[in-house]
């Protein structure tokens, strides 16, 4: 089992190794073999934000500055990206 700040540094890691992908708080758990709920409390209690917010907001910002102009696909990077 690892430490908590560990922990927290591997599902920072993975959540923006897995931003264009479908990345959540229950596939992150079942990776680190926990409970949802206790991985929740533990990133709300460290970083004073919810997972599924973080997780919302990195997907938000992540997303091409081309996008209002290009639509669902990006002309630039030539990816089809899905809604948020």
């Amino acid at each position: 089992m690892l430490k908590p700040y560990d922990l927290l540094k591997s599902v920072l890691f993975d959540i923006e190794e897995g931003i264009r992908k479908d990345i959540n708080a229950d596939i992150l758990a079942k990776k680190y073999d926990m409970s949802e709920r206790h991985l929740r409390r533990l990133f709300k209690f460290a970083f004073e934000q919810s997972l599924a917010s973080y997780i919302s907001s990195r997907k938000l910002s992540a997303r091409p500055a081309c996008l209002p102009l290009c639509g669902d696909v990006c002309l630039f990077c030539t990816a089809t990206l899905s809604a948020p």
